[in-house]
Formats: structure tokens, sequence, C-alpha cells
């Protein structure tokens, strides 16, 4: 799918749906956004990650005492239990209170690149697609490629809290899997100030949890018995006018 092919959904058109998710991102620091993608660009989003991506995807693991893990998909027999052995460690950091993460994602290609997800991302920093997001947030804004990336979570995957500090000005969560149940973990929950949740957003396919940074949030467990992948998208917008906010990170 070509990158002219790409596009918001209504809402981008939509100025009193506009004002009312600037009002609410005013005021609770998030707004969820329903139909983020034009149907066709979410659809073909989804066929490219549930069927048509190579695999490229990452297996990624971070514990605070061994930092950062990551291998692809196609591993070795060696490879495989240095993951168990790693992902064991960062289950034990759940415990105490410690930053830490197991999920899949995927990495930034050659700038040559048009595969669907290079494309959306191409699309995602011109002015067209910023400018509704600029709205809301009240920022002039832009996104780097790198700062934008698929995931997959699964059973057993779980991001611990975290702020996103130093990545940007505002973050948003994009969903990309259809019929996810509550039960099945996979939420993703920002807090107050005093820890409290303040909301846990089940996966609703091409839904954008839209916050702002620093917030405390995180994605909750999924139990080892769910066989069913949470696809999603996360992309990190920058302030032009605080370039401070953009730090270079390697935790994840």
């Amino acid at each position: 799918m070509d990158i002219e092919n790409f596009g918001l959904g209504e809402f981008a058109q939509n100025e009193e749906v506009l004002q009312e998710y600037k009002r609410q991102y005013d005021k609770h620091g998030f707004v969820q956004i329903s139909d983020f993608l034009e149907t066709r660009t979410a659809y073909s989003m989804y066929a490219w990650y549930h069927s048509e991506m190579p695999r490229e995807w990452l297996n990624h693991c971070f514990t605070a005492k061994e930092k950062k893990w990551d291998y692809r998909n196609l591993m070795t027999q060696e490879k495989s239990k240095e993951m168990k052995d790693v992902y064991r460690l960062a289950l034990s950091e759940i415990e105490e209170g410690n930053f830490a993460y197991s999920f899949t994602r995927t990495n930034s290609h050659v700038d040559t690149c048009s595969c669907v997800e290079c494309n959306l991302k191409k699309f995602l920093k011109t002015k067209q697609a910023l400018a509704p997001i600029e709205q809301i947030t009240g920022l002039s804004l832009f996104v780097k490629s790198d700062k934008i990336f698929g995931s997959i979570y699964q059973g057993g995957d779980f991001l611990t809290p975290h702020t996103d500090d130093q990545r940007g000005s505002a973050a948003g969560a994009l969903h990309l899997t259809k019929k996810w149940k509550p039960q099945w973990g996979g939420q993703t929950q920002i807090f107050d100030t005093l820890g409290n949740i303040k909301i846990s957003a089940t996966p609703s396919f091409n839904k954008l949890l839209l916050f702002k940074i620093p917030v405390t949030h995180q994605v909750t467990h999924i139990p080892e018995c769910v066989s069913h992948k949470r696809y999603g998208m996360t992309i990190w917008w920058e302030d032009s006018n605080n370039l401070s906010t953009g730090g270079e990170h390697d935790d994840y």
C-alpha cells in the first residue's frame, strides 16, 4: 500500500470532535481516539502484522540486573535457553518493583524500505497526520521513524510501570488486534501521581490511546495460557519547541 493511500479516520476532519478530544486531553492527560486510522489503512496494517510481514520480529526482554536482551524469532537452542533465563529475572523484577518487560517488537528498516509499516511511518510524519494530534495536544510536533514501532504481546508478556521520560512530549498506543478479551490481560493502564489507576484500556481495534509524557503507565501481564497475540504500534511525538524531551535511550 503506497503512502498516498494512507489516511486518518473521520475524526481528523471533524472540528467538534477534535475540540472534545482536546478538552479531555487537557483535563485528564490522555484521550482515546476510536477509528484513528482510515479503515483501509487500519486493515492494511492488520494484515501486514498478522500474516504478511516477514519474520523480522525481535524478542525483547529487559531487567535492571541484566539490562537489555533481544534476539530474532529464529533462535538456536542456546539462545532460547538464555532468553528463558533473562525472562525469569525479569519476572523477579516485578515483585521487587523494578522496571522490566518482555514483548516482541519490530526494528527500523533502511530508509528506502517501502513495506507497509515503513510507509505508514512516513505517513505519520506528514503534516496531514500531525495536524490533528497537534490540535489535540496544543504542541508543535514531529516524529522520527525510530520513534514508531510495532509490537506483539502474548502469553507471559508484560511492561511494568514507567514514564517514557525523555522520549518525547506525547505518546500513542495504537491497538491493531480484533476481539481482545479483558480477561486476557494486556491492558494499557495510566496512573495518577498517587499510584491509582486512572484508566485501564483494553485493546480495541484501531483505537489510539494518546497521553502526555511523562505519565506513569504499564501494560498488564498476559497469562501464559493465552494463545492470542496483542498487536499494536507505539508512537512517540516530540515537541519542536522543547527538543530536550527527545533523548536517546537503550532500555527498549
